[in-house]
Formats: structure tokens, C-alpha cells, sequence
């Protein structure tokens, strides 16, 4: 799963969350099988830690390539994933030969 940065504390939160129906969906989905979350830092400027703590799952953060940065966000990083695209294309948004790999494998 990818999600960029700015969207990851509300996540957690919602996650972290025992009644909250987020909460019980991630459950299901944890039942099947291994989760890990690449979360996608678009603003060096302005990158915090995406804190962990309580969370049963990886969470994998890259930083956007600097030609990505600002208003290019995940979201072309999803688009391009879900369009196929291979390692190569993958690393240019992620900055990593490894998170790209990690990603194609996801398929």
C-alpha cells in the first residue's frame, strides 16, 4: 500500500482506533497475510518521522526524487505503480532501487 506522508497521521490514527471502522477493515486485512505501507515523503522541506508506535505493520518511507517534489505527490507514484510500471520508472519517483523493487513485488 502507498500513501504519501501528509496523509499518514490521520491514517494511523484511524487505525489506532479500536472502534473506528478503518480500524476493523485493517484488521481484515491483516488476517490475510503480510501488510507493509510505503509512505511517500513529497516535501523534503518539510519531512517528519511518521511515528510507528502501535502499529502491527512495516512501514516502509521514501523520499520522492527531488524533480517530484512540491505539488507531484504519491499520488503519480499509485498511478505509475498501478499502470505497471517496472523498477526503473518506480526508483525515479522513489529516490531507492530497493523500495521500487519492493513495490514491484507488491504486484
Amino acid at each position: 500500500w502507498v500513501m504519501g506522508a501528509d496523509a499518514f497521521p490521520g491514517f494511523r490514527e484511524k487505525f489506532l482506533d479500536p472502534n473506528s471502522w478503518h480500524s476493523k477493515q485493517m484488521a481484515r486485512v491483516l488476517q490475510e497475510g503480510r501488510f507493509r505501507l510505503c509512505v511517500v515523503h513529497n516535501r523534503p522541506s518539510q519531512r517528519t518521522h511518521c511515528e510507528r508506535a502501535g502499529l502491527p505493520f512495516e512501514v516502509l518511507e521514501v523520499d520522492a526524487a527531488g524533480e517530484f517534489s512540491g505539488d507531484f505527490s504519491a499520488t503519480a507514484l499509485r498511478t505509475a505503480w498501478l499502470k505497471g510500471a517496472g523498477e526503473s520508472e518506480l526508483s525515479k519517483f522513489l529516490g531507492s532501487q530497493e523500495a521500487a523493487r519492493y513495490l514491484c513485488s507488491l504486484r
